[in-house]
């Protein structure tokens, strides 16, 4: 015998309850399961775009260190400019303090310029000339001490065959060049009288310093010994020393020689030895002559 029909009806509606509850449950879950799926699917995204994030990364972290190594290099080169920046400053202040050292002197010059008067300038130039003139007079008197002195000694005595007692004029050419004068008629002993004469006028002064150095210059192409012609050569050498100290300009204003003048009296000169330079009396050149003293000395 069954249950009665109530019963059934009761189980009956149970069944269907807990069907229903199942359905619900079912749905649930295939819910679930399609949001569980969503989220695996989100998650493999997501894990894409965490390795594509982790590539940008390292990437980013290569740039980085590129970036760091320019920003030292940069800091470096800023660095340099600093110090060159220093260092033209430090020689630009250095300019000025000598720009304005420089100002200061030359006020200063300016000052003194306009204190000055021609008097004083012609004063201060007058003892410099003096001074000079002092000098040169002082060395050429112990030149002329020197050459007396050597032509006293008899082992220094020149031998020349024919005395050149012609006078020593002021000219330019015989006050820069050397006669040399050859004749076998007269004695020595008259050249030995006629060449005391000569020291003896010269060691008292009775020549002008021009006259003085053609008086050197006639004498060494007069000598006639080895020893002779050393003394007189260092003699003749001292004597154009002397002389190449003076000023041309002054020698000219006090021969009151303009320039046209002498070069027309160089001209002439230089003709003189043209024309006699085959005879047995001609004009030695000075530059001639310098060579000679330098190969002798």
């Amino acid at each position: 015998m069954g249950p009665p029909d109530t019963e059934w009806l009761l189980w009956a509606k149970r069944l269907h309850i807990e069907h229903f509850s199942l359905l619900q449950r079912l749905t649930a879950i295939e819910e679930s399961a399609k949001q569980t799926q969503e989220l695996v699917q989100e998650n493999k995204e997501a894990l894409d775009q965490i390795k594509a994030l982790t590539k940008t990364i390292s990437a980013l972290k290569e740039s980085n260190l590129d970036l760091e190594k320019d920003i030292v290099v940069l800091k470096r080169t800023a660095q340099r400019a600093q110090d060159e920046l220093k260092h033209v400053n430090s020689e630009y202040q250095k300019s000025l303090t000598e720009l304005d050292a420089t100002n200061r002197r030359v006020l200063r010059l300016e000052t003194a310029i306009d204190r000055i008067t021609p008097d004083q300038i012609w004063e201060d130039l007058k003892r410099q000339l003096l001074d000079q003139n002092d000098r040169l007079m002082q060395r050429v008197n112990w030149w002329r001490s020197e050459a007396a002195a050597a032509h006293e000694r008899p082992e220094n005595r020149i031998l020349s065959r024919k005395p050149n007692r012609r006078p020593v004029s002021k000219s330019l050419s015989q006050a820069t060049t050397a006669t040399v004068t050859v004749d076998t008629n007269d004695t020595e002993a008259r050249a030995e009288d006629s060449m005391q004469e000569e020291v003896r006028g010269v060691s008292q002064g009775q020549l002008t310093l021009e006259e003085y150095f053609a008086y050197g210059m006639d004498l060494m192409g007069r000598a006639r010994t080895i020893d002779e012609g050393k003394a007189v050569r260092a003699f003749v050498a001292g004597i154009r020393d002397e002389v190449s100290r003076i000023p041309l300009e002054k020698v000219l204003n006090e021969k009151a020689w303009t320039w046209e003048e002498t070069t027309a009296e160089m001209e002439r000169v230089i003709a003189h030895r043209q024309k006699n330079k085959r005879s047995k009396r001609y004009i030695v050149p000075p530059e001639e002559m310098e060579a000679y003293m330098k190969m002798a000395l």
